[in-house]
């Protein structure tokens, strides 16, 4: 989650151009501030793929809309 997000519980606090890995692919982190003010998305540069970062949800689900 952003540096700036009130959630004292969270592994790793990111903020604007980190980058992280997954296995041996790199994750670049963009601060994206709108729906919420920490709000981030994410960047997979090799595969050219955007996920918002409210599709990662901690202790609930999602759903998305038609």
């Amino acid at each position: 989650m952003h540096k700036d997000a009130p959630a004292p519980l969270i592994d790793r606090h990111v903020q604007d151009g980190d980058q992280v890995l997954v296995g041996d692919v790199p994750i670049q982190v963009l601060h994206t501030p709108g729906h919420t003010p920490d709000s981030v998305t994410y960047y997979l540069p090799h595969q050219k793929i955007v996920m918002p970062g409210d599709l990662i949800l901690i202790g609930g689900t999602g759903a998305l809309l038609p």
